[in-house]
């Protein structure tokens, strides 16, 4: 497990622990219950992430608390090759902050944590293909379309297609 700390403004970002494990599973419900058609997560599945990331030293799974009150969550894995690689596999952040630039300061913020620290400069992330509002939170924060995996997720009996961007490396946003 990678154990970040950042703070940004009134926004802590940090790494999850396993008794964050039931306010998430709450947080989580809430907001599909408010935007069904954008999170598609199973919870089931929670705790065994949870397990990946604490047992692996590649994984960083992150909440994030702006003013003390839970917000979102971060997960990704860090690839040590050459050159090394940030995948983002999940970023959601509360509904009630979107559109007001928080997300985007949190991934840059992200970013810039492991530019400096690791010196890498590669990012990807995937989004199921129809999710507009993701599509253009990546492409806002320099993520072009990188690769395309047909058919990759199943969503209420739909194939659809897994979308895979690449932030444009320094120097060419």
């Amino acid at each position: 497990m990678f154990d970040i700390e950042m703070f940004i403004d009134d926004i802590k970002v940090s790494s999850i622990e396993k008794e964050d494990l039931h306010v998430i599973r709450d947080w989580m419900q809430e907001e599909m219950r408010a935007n069904s058609d954008e999170l598609l997560t199973d919870l089931s599945g929670l705790d065994d992430r949870f397990l990946e990331y604490y047992m692996s030293e590649n994984e960083f799974f992150l909440k994030v608390v702006k003013e003390g009150k839970f917000a979102g969550i971060l997960k990704g894995r860090v690839e040590f090759r050459n050159p090394n690689d940030v995948f983002i596999w999940c970023f959601a952040l509360d509904s009630k902050l979107r559109g007001e630039g928080v997300g985007s300061k949190i991934l840059l913020e992200t970013i810039k944590y492991f530019e400096d620290n690791f010196g890498i400069y590669n990012f990807y992330t995937s989004v199921v293909d129809g999710s507009k509002d993701a599509m253009e939170f990546w492409k806002k924060n320099s993520f072009v379309l990188h690769r395309v995996s047909k058919n990759y997720f199943n969503v209420e009996g739909k194939e659809r297609d897994m979308l895979i961007y690449k932030r444009l490396e320094k120097g060419n946003c």
